[in-house]
Formats: C-alpha cells, sequence, structure tokens
C-alpha cells in the first residue's frame, strides 16, 4: 500500500552498478528518470577499465545528479565481483539501510529495486542487530551472515539485483 511505499522511500539506499565497455547499452535516461524519482537513492558506478565511451556517459548522468552518484574507476578491468566489492567497501562507510547491486544493461529492471526492498522491508527482522554482513537471497527469504565482503560474495552470474542488508548499532 501507500505507506509501504512511503517506508521504502525513508530508506538509504546504494545500487552498485559494475560497468565494463558498456557505452552502448548504458541507457542513461533510465538511471536519471528514476533518481529523480527516487532521492533516497545513490548509485555506485564502478568503470572496470572500460575502454570505450561508458565514462561519458556516466559524467552524463552525474552532471545531472551529483548528489545521487558516485563514480569509481578501476584501472583494469577486473571483474564484475571485485567491481561490486569495490562500491561496497566505498559507500559502507556512508550507512546506508541498504546496499544492492544492478547490472548496467538493466537485464534486470531499474523497477525491481522498489520490488526488492519493499520484499526485504516486509521479510526482515526489522529489530535485529547482526553487526554482520547479511546477504539476503530473496527467493527463499534466507540470510546468510557474512563477516566481511570478499569477491566470493558476490555471484558474478547473478540475474537478479542481490541485495546486501548491513544493520549498525
Amino acid at each position: 500500500g501507500n505507506t509501504q511505499s512511503q517506508n521504502i522511500k525513508e530508506m538509504k539506499v546504494a545500487i552498485i552498478i559494475p560497468c565494463y565497455n558498456e557505452a552502448d547499452r548504458l541507457d542513461a535516461n533510465k538511471f536519471t528518470e528514476y533518481l529523480l524519482q527516487n532521492a533516497h537513492v545513490h548509485f555506485y558506478f564502478i568503470d572496470d577499465g572500460s575502454t570505450d565511451d561508458t565514462i561519458i556517459i556516466l559524467n552524463g548522468i552525474i552532471s545531472k545528479f551529483s548528489n545521487n552518484v558516485t563514480i569509481l574507476r578501476n584501472e583494469s578491468n577486473k571483474g564484475k565481483a571485485e567491481s561490486v566489492r569495490l562500491g561496497v567497501i566505498e559507500s559502507i562507510a556512508m550507512n546506508y539501510d541498504f546496499i544492492g547491486y544492478l547490472d548496467a544493461d538493466l537485464a534486470t529492471p531499474i523497477e525491481e529495486i522498489d520490488h526488492l526492498l519493499n520484499i526485504i522491508k516486509s521479510e526482515s527482522g526489522k529489530n535485529a542487530i547482526i553487526p554482520n554482513w547479511l546477504k539476503v537471497d530473496t527467493t527463499s527469504n534466507t540470510g546468510e551472515a557474512i563477516s566481511t565482503p570478499s569477491s566470493d560474495d558476490f555471484d558474478p552470474n547473478i540475474d537478479r539485483m542481490q541485495i546486501v542488508e548491513y544493520y549498525s548499532r
């Protein structure tokens, strides 16, 4: 209902988007339109050593939404899992309620962010204090606690967005 979407908009959300030579696939308009409606979301684009015009497109997005977009660059191509890990490490200091990741080509539609936040909002123990990483599997609603993020925590072949949930004291 309406109250639930209100709750989502009160969350601080980071979405990590690894990018490797995405100039032809990255639809800047979809990201900017989403940010217009969702000021509570911050996109971390990780340019993973792209050799095409990916950075030009990312700079176009950040020029419109400097408060909601961060661009991180790998000097060389490190791979998707490592790029996601870099984004998590960069974003964790900001005390987000949720950190997730999404493919740059939006193979998973950007609206899926809202859908998954709704699921997690309703399924998770809201008062739990877990000073650990909790990887939430949205298919079975079971979380696996991870003490520190490593590349192994992120499935590079993921076809749905994964949300990493962090509780702090």
